[in-house]
């Protein structure tokens, strides 16, 4: 009698231990065709698919790897992720508070000429974070993200504007009324040539969302963007580099103001052997080569102005400021590089 209970004891755990290796061995792969069932029917315009599904117990955690997303019909690729780990905020446990921590890599998203066909309603939106992410998230760390601006879908993607090596953490996305600011701090490179910088805060408690963003780029290579304002403006440089800063915020109404203060330094827009694209092309550059003429700086070489803009269903800009203040800057009183520190959230 005695043996069989001491091989009970044996058995009972054995049995536990087999069951959580065939939960382990199995329920990723359930979990996986679920999803990606799901996944595939959840919007008429795009679906999303991801190769691999895997689950840590002891963790508390969780990895979905090659995540890619795709447009219904021409099956063009607008989003691809190598991995996206959500774990348990184990510091958080012993507060009361069970959240989860997103650490997302090599994300690609291609942001589309027609956003629209990537606007979901709300409650989609909301049910597919619910499917995935079934518990708050508090934290959100990004490594290596890469946004390329599509404009013409024809080109590749060294010829349009991107926005590369995005890292950085959002923290604090469960508030409370002893913590109700979300913060946020981003680092990226835009067109391989200059560093850009993301430093905020949302108040994810007030609806709408509040937000505040300062934005600060040094360096940017002018030459970079030729491919894109050929298209656009036209208008090339053929030389010069600038920085920029900024400061951007939301109110409770919706209405967002900011202002941009940038500093190009060394340009020059019209070359010896210009082609020009038609008439308006020629104007542009004429009136550019003008202005930089009469505005510069002739001990730095600069040309810097200050201009504030407003946007509540159209984007207004103080023209008449920005002249103003680039005349100041070539003539009078010098413009200082920095943030103003003009625009704070407030809780």
């Amino acid at each position: 009698m005695k043996s069989f209970y001491k091989e009970k004891k044996f058995y009972i755990p054995a049995i536990i231990i087999a069951l959580l290796v065939i939960i382990r061995a199995v329920l990723p792969q359930i979990l996986l065709h679920e999803a990606n069932k799901y996944l595939s029917e959840f919007s008429p315009t795009y679906y999303l698919h991801m190769e691999d599904l895997d689950i840590s117990i002891l963790r508390g955690a969780y990895r979905f790897e090659k995540v890619v997303g795709k447009l219904k019909g021409d099956e063009k690729t607008f989003l691809s992720i190598d991995s996206v780990d959500v774990s348990i905020a184990w510091r958080h446990i012993f507060r009361g508070k069970i959240v989860t921590d997103i650490e997302t890599r090599n994300v690609y998203f291609l942001f589309l000429k027609d956003m629209t066909k990537l606007n979901p309603p709300k409650k989609e939106a909301k049910d597919v974070k619910d499917t995935l992410f079934p518990i708050k998230v508090e934290t959100v760390d990004l490594k290596n993200a890469r946004i390329v601006f599509e404009e013409v879908p024809s080109l590749s993607d060294d010829s349009r504007l991107k926005i590369e090596k995005i890292n950085g953490r959002i923290t604090n996305l469960t508030p409370d009324e002893n913590n109700k600011i979300s913060n946020f701090n981003l680092g990226a490179s835009i067109q391989g040539s200059s560093e850009l910088v993301f430093i905020g805060g949302l108040n994810l408690m007030k609806k709408p969302t509040l937000w505040d963003v300062d934005i600060e780029m040094k360096d940017f290579n002018l030459p970079s963007l030729n491919a894109v304002l050929k298209r656009n403006l036209p208008l090339t440089f053929t030389k010069g580099k600038m920085d920029l800063y900024s400061e951007v915020q939301n109110d409770s109404s919706g209405k967002i103001k900011g202002y941009i203060k940038p500093f190009l330094k060394d340009i020059d827009v019209v070359a010896n052997k210009e082609n020009f694209i038609g008439i308006k092309h020629f104007f542009i550059e004429i009136v550019t080569a003008f202005g930089n003429l009469i505005l510069r700086d002739s001990k730095t070489h600069t040309v810097a102005t200050y201009v504030d803009f407003t946007y509540d269903k159209k984007f207004e800009v103080n023209t008449g400021q920005g002249i103003e203040n680039a005349i100041a800057n070539g003539f009078k009183q010098k413009l200082k590089p920095g943030i103003e520190d003009k625009y704070k959230i407030k809780e």
